[in-house]
């Protein structure tokens, strides 16, 4: 696989007329990026994620695009992170998150309505097991921007029990227990 992605990419370069005597972006570029998004397509459960919660990203580069994905196998193994779901389904509560040129506005649906996000967003959502939320990507569309994004988005996520805990008050406190409390209608 690695030595059809570097053929042809580097096949690519010569049919666009770009000018590289070392084959650097056949061997670096092309191998590299393959190695970064194969994990994503190809890692199972014991690799980089458990569908429960935990989920980590990484990178890797070499010049064989197997090394290449050991690497970032690797990598996302040490940089697995845990992030509390609510009802161990979806977020707590809606965000905008920033990176480099990328924006991403991340609101909640529906119980059952399902994702919606463009593919990258919904493959590290699934991997966390994160389902019911809407995902829209403004700015750059950079695929490791938005991984990056959205991994800080999911570990600043307030849980009620970190809201609670600043606020110094019980978790309980927290939820409303009567109709005026939640702001419906119909006065005492």
């Amino acid at each position: 696989l690695r030595k059809r992605t570097q053929y042809g990419s580097s096949k690519l370069v010569l049919k666009l007329g770009i000018d590289d005597p070392l084959d650097a972006f056949a061997v670096h570029g092309a191998c590299g990026f393959w190695g970064v998004f194969a994990v994503g397509l190809f890692c199972s459960p014991d690799y980089g994620y458990n569908g429960e919660g935990a989920a980590g990203f990484g990178m890797g580069k070499d010049r064989d695009a197997s090394s290449a994905l050991y690497k970032a196998t690797v990598a996302a193994r040490k940089n697995m992170v845990y992030v509390e779901r609510f009802d161990g389904r979806t977020l707590f509560h809606p965000m905008d998150e920033y990176f480099a040129a990328n924006k991403l506005v991340i609101r909640l649906r529906k119980a059952n309505s399902g994702t919606r996000c463009n593919w990258t967003c919904w493959k590290i959502l699934s991997a966390f097991g994160i389902t019911d939320v809407s995902i829209k990507c403004h700015g750059s569309r950079n695929k490791m921007g938005i991984t990056h994004a959205l991994f800080n988005a999911l570990q600043r996520m307030q849980t009620a029990q970190t809201t609670a805990d600043r606020r110094g008050i019980r978790v309980l406190d927290l939820t409303p227990r009567t109709r005026a409390d939640r702001g419906g209608a119909g006065r005492h």
